[in-house]
């Protein structure tokens, strides 16, 4: 419990511990090779120590982003709403716009990667904002956020006791 409400961590999936181990072992070979090895040079010269330079430095910038997605991904309850922040997400959501929430594993919605990527046990919690111009199943999508928490269970009662009717929707 933090001074501003309960805050709920994301859940991170073998998937995500998966793919971080992979690209730490790929990096430590790809610098073992760009630093500690004779790179025999390409036809033209020197471009193919290079691309071993430029191909360790993505993959480093690829695990430094996964693990500011770890650190930053989190839910916190308020008494005025539910705080979501995660990579691309910011916001806060008033407990009288929430409409529905449903259990789903969505894999394709690329748009939450930071979230989904994570854990693809989550939570779909849909609400309505009359700042948008869309209507229809593209409302659902566009004003809804998708949230993996650590105790699921937890934020799932914490969150109906907030909620005055609107209960998750179980798979």
């Amino acid at each position: 419990m933090t001074e501003e409400g309960t805050l709920y961590r994301t859940r991170v999936s073998i998937l995500w511990h998966i793919v971080a181990a992979v690209l730490l072992i790929f990096f430590a070979v790809m610098t073992y090779f760009c630093f500690f090895y004779e790179i025999p040079e390409d036809a033209d010269g020197s471009i193919l120590p290079w691309m071993w330079i430029g191909v360790s430095a993505f993959c480093l910038g690829i695990i430094l982003l996964m693990l500011y997605t770890y650190f930053r991904v989190k839910y916190v309850i308020r008494e005025n709403g539910l705080h979501v922040t995660g990579l691309f997400v910011n916001v806060l959501i008033p407990y009288s716009s929430v409409t529905e929430m449903m259990e789903v594993r969505d894999y394709f919605a690329f748009w939450y990667w930071s979230n989904t990527f994570m854990s693809m046990d989550q939570l779909r919690i849909c609400y309505s904002s009359s700042s948008r111009g869309t209507s229809g199943s593209l409302r659902r999508w566009a004003d809804s956020v998708l949230v993996s928490p650590k105790d699921k269970e937890e934020f799932i009662r914490e969150l109906e006791a907030r909620l005055k009717g609107i209960r998750v929707m179980r798979r």
